[in-house]
């Protein structure tokens, strides 16, 4: 119930970050002036719907994915430009819906060119007790190239971003 009332809180939290309107036009602003600033209010709504908090991880990280909904512990590969966010308290109950939910927020970030769209929790059960516990829940691109794979192995659940 807790994490339940966590993640409608994190959600409230960013939208209501995301919903900042446009500042008020001057009263000496002529038409064409509103105009303008109407279309560029439009093009800062959209950006703001992608903004997250990108330092969640800390240290020298800025994460291209929003805080995983699980305690994570977080590498950097430099080789292979890839991040993985893995939770880290292998005890800790972590429902589907919760992975569910922050895979619809990737795509709402502009994780959109979907390689494979989110499992159903029936859908991810099947697929874990076919392969004898790892499924894959999510993959997804954005527009810069960055590649998300959301997956649980075993007891794991694991967040990987590849970097282009």
């Amino acid at each position: 119930m807790k994490k339940i009332l966590a993640v409608i809180l994190s959600l409230a939290l960013f939208a209501s970050l995301a919903g900042c309107g446009a500042p008020a036009a001057d009263s000496e602003s002529t038409g064409t002036e509103s105009q303008s600033t109407v279309t560029e209010s439009t093009v800062e709504s959209e950006e703001d719907k992608t903004a997250f908090d990108t330092s969640w991880a800390g240290g020298d990280y800025t994460m291209p994915v929003p805080q995983t909904p699980f305690k994570h512990s977080v590498s950097y590969s430099e080789s292979q430009k890839m991040y993985t966010i893995i939770n880290a308290d292998t005890a800790e109950e972590i429902s589907y819906d919760d992975i569910a939910a922050y895979c619809n927020i990737l795509k709402d970030i502009g994780y959109t060119n979907v390689e494979k769209d989110v499992l159903t929790a029936d859908e991810m059960q099947k697929e874990l007790d076919k392969t004898g516990g790892a499924a894959t829940a999510f993959i997804a691109k954005n527009g810069d190239g960055s590649r998300v794979v959301v997956s649980k192995e075993f007891s794991t659940w694991m967040v990987m971003v590849s970097m282009p």
